[in-house]
């Protein structure tokens, strides 16, 4: 799994799962959340985009099937 940490606002870190074609997005909140479907490409084009805010709004927020993950207290 990759892992980059995201210089902006509202979000920590993207991790990728290849094999799984998931991003894991967390967000200086704490919440986590996964997108499914998504490709090398993409991830690698977050990782070195300039503005990890409106890329994630304009490229991935409703454009993935996603789900907010729940984690063990």
């Amino acid at each position: 799994m990759e892992v980059v940490d995201l210089e902006s606002r509202e979000h920590r870190t993207a991790s990728f799962a290849a094999r799984l074609h998931r991003l894991r997005v967390a967000y200086r909140n704490g919440a986590v959340r996964d997108f499914t479907g998504v490709s090398q490409g993409l991830f690698t084009a977050l990782a070195n985009c300039e503005d990890p805010d409106t890329f994630l709004r304009e490229r991935v927020d409703g454009q993935y099937p996603a789900r907010d993950v729940v984690r063990a207290a």
